[in-house]
């Protein structure tokens, strides 16, 4: 019996133009998450994604692609740092109050739903940054490989992407 073998996405069929057959916004959204990550140049994200440095610069600006990577950076470990706290403030006061005042049992119930969410929630920067680890962990010892992961991965997080926004 013969078996299919899956079609490579689109991205994944050529390892030297990784990004040329993709219509503007997915190179946009590519670009978006390659400055997002911090570890690569804006030169080396326009070289990537074939895009010029102008463009690039326009789409950071128009964007307001800083202030995001700005509150990317710090905002889920200081978001939960920030629910850690106010958990234990609402445990002291329900303490304080006998255990009897339901407001602060339901505060707690929501801020629990919270720090769940925020603890077991896997964000595309974090997909990007792991996948990112993962690609240069592979190039120290295949470079032709890691180049092939690097067009599967962009196609990945492209799908996650669309798929979320």
């Amino acid at each position: 019996m013969k078996t299919k073998t899956a079609a490579k996405p689109r991205s994944a069929r050529s390892a030297s133009t990784p990004a040329n057959n993709r219509p503007g916004q997915d190179k946009k959204d590519l670009a978006k998450l390659l400055f997002m990550s911090g570890d690569i140049t804006q030169k080396e994200i326009a070289e990537r994604v074939h895009i010029t440095e102008k463009t690039l610069g326009n789409w950071i600006k128009t964007g307001n692609w800083g202030k995001l990577k700005k509150s990317l950076i710090t905002s889920k470990g200081d978001q939960l740092r920030r629910l850690y706290d106010i958990m234990a403030a609402l445990t002291t006061a329900i303490e304080k109050t006998d255990y009897g005042d339901t407001k602060l049992a339901d505060m707690m119930i929501k801020y629990t739903a919270a720090i769940r969410n925020l603890e077991t929630e896997t964000s595309a920067g974090q997909m990007f940054e792991t996948g990112m680890q993962f690609i240069s962990f592979v190039d120290k010892d295949n470079h032709n490989l890691a180049k092939d992961i690097t067009n599967y991965f962009d196609a990945f997080i492209t799908k996650e992407l669309n798929h979320k926004f």
